[in-house]
């Protein structure tokens, strides 16, 4: 399946996703928190957010609640 030019030529997919997760846009991610150094996952069903630093180890430990 042909997708098109690629529309970031100069970047890996990987790094793009591992190096900075703010360039790349992901509903389940708090844009705010991410920029603040933390993982920011957040849990779609009850809308918690993951309140452990980016990168952490191990499952998220969620905030209670949107």
């Amino acid at each position: 399946m042909d997708r098109g030019p690629d529309p970031h030529p100069d970047h890996d997919a990987a790094q793009l996703t591992a190096a900075d997760p703010l360039t790349v846009h992901n509903a389940a991610v708090d844009e705010g928190a991410a920029r603040g150094g933390g993982c920011a996952q957040v849990h779609l069903p009850t809308g918690a957010t993951c309140i452990l630093p980016r990168g952490h180890e191990g499952s998220c430990a969620f905030s209670e609640g949107g």
